[in-house]
């Protein structure tokens, strides 16, 4: 394969998961300077994206990938997104772009900070005047809670909108969800069946409405068995390493718990649960038998770990976002459920409950 071939796959594979709905696609110097080629070399590879229909000339001569081509001919969907997004989040942008492709239509994304930023404002008061022509709204939920206001805004917004990891169904709102319906209680109950004592909670996620939801969720199912044990809770700050935090949390508690104890632990997201498989390695705690961990999602890191946790296996959005686009595309009526989340739960069993 040819150098400006590699760099032509990279750019390719960069574009599909969305970087450059995050920073602006190389010129040819910056590209060249950044793959350590010649300009020659990275202007072909521009090029064969150009041909291949990925990228547009815009009028100014720049390229810019044929998505977030903002004077495409193709109906336009912004998206709202934040700042700061986690693995699952990620991978959920990923879909959401395939799912455009697949719908024909444009995305013109934009980054805000929280929901107080003034982005968020401006679109769901709908003043767009930038861009009329707007189909619909998906908007990406920060880790942060929900203010009444912004909640009561988005039920008001009155055009085609979809919420991605906040159900707001009961406000008549289109919303997706990662992580199926259940998958705590599911979880829950392997921890309860594979063990005999009391089962833990270990959460380092800011506390919005899903988190908030799946405490609730491991609360109601232990204390009906009998077997509620203690419960971790210390998010971490905005922005901060969740899975660093987890470790160093996860150390803390491990310790206070003692080499001798039995103990079951549910992991409320992958980041929680890979800190503290790192946390019981550092303090050499054989995880599996006496100490059994599980998380409640995964992103697919879980099963390639060592030992592979157990945990609810990702669910692919894409066809969901399709649906969704289609539905703002042809400004149709929503017909199906307004909650995406999946009805099936695929339960991972890794080694981390597995025992010897």
């Amino acid at each position: 394969m040819l150098k400006f071939e590699r760099i032509a796959n990279l750019l390719e594979s960069r574009v599909e998961s969305g970087v450059y709905a995050l920073r602006e696609l190389p010129g040819e110097e910056r590209l060249a300077e950044e793959m350590g080629v010649s300009r020659r070399t990275s202007r072909r590879a521009l090029l064969a994206l150009e041909q291949k229909g990925l990228l547009k000339r815009l009028a100014n001569g720049r390229l810019k990938p044929v998505t977030l081509v903002e004077e495409s001919a193709d109906p336009v969907v912004c998206v709202l997104y934040p700042a700061w997004r986690d693995i699952a989040g990620s991978l959920m942008f990923t879909a959401l772009h395939h799912a455009a492709r697949a719908a024909k239509v444009s995305l013109w994304p934009r980054q805000y900070t929280g929901w107080e930023d003034p982005e968020v404002t401006r679109l769901l008061s709908r003043s767009v005047g930038d861009r009329p022509d707007l189909r619909g709204v998906v908007l990406f939920a920060p880790a942060e809670t929900m203010s009444p206001l912004i909640r009561r805004q988005i039920a008001d917004f009155g055009a085609h909108l979809l919420m991605v990891g906040r159900d707001l169904t009961a406000d008549g709102v289109v919303s997706l969800m990662g992580a199926p319906a259940g998958a705590t209680r599911r979880v829950a109950e392997h921890l309860l069946q594979e063990s005999g004592g009391p089962v833990d909670c270990f959460n380092t996620q800011p506390l919005d409405e899903i988190i908030t939801g799946r405490l609730a969720s491991f609360r109601q199912l232990t204390e009906e068995a009998g077997r509620l044990g203690g419960i971790v809770n210390d998010p971490v700050s905005n922005y901060g390493d969740p899975i660093a935090h987890a470790r160093t949390v996860g150390r803390r508690y491990l310790s206070e718990l003692g080499p001798d104890q039995d103990r079951a632990i549910l992991c409320l997201t992958e980041a929680a649960a890979v800190g503290l498989l790192r946390a019981a390695h550092d303090l050499r705690l054989e995880v599996g038998d006496r100490l059994k961990i599980a998380a409640v999602n995964d992103t697919g890191l879980c099963q390639n770990l060592f030992p592979s946790v157990t945990s609810v296996r990702p669910r692919d959005t894409t066809q969901d976002f399709e649906a969704c686009l289609c539905w703002m595309r042809d400004r149709t009526a929503w017909s199906d459920p307004h909650l995406l989340a999946g009805d099936h739960i695929d339960l991972f069993i890794g080694e981390s409950t597995a025992g010897p």
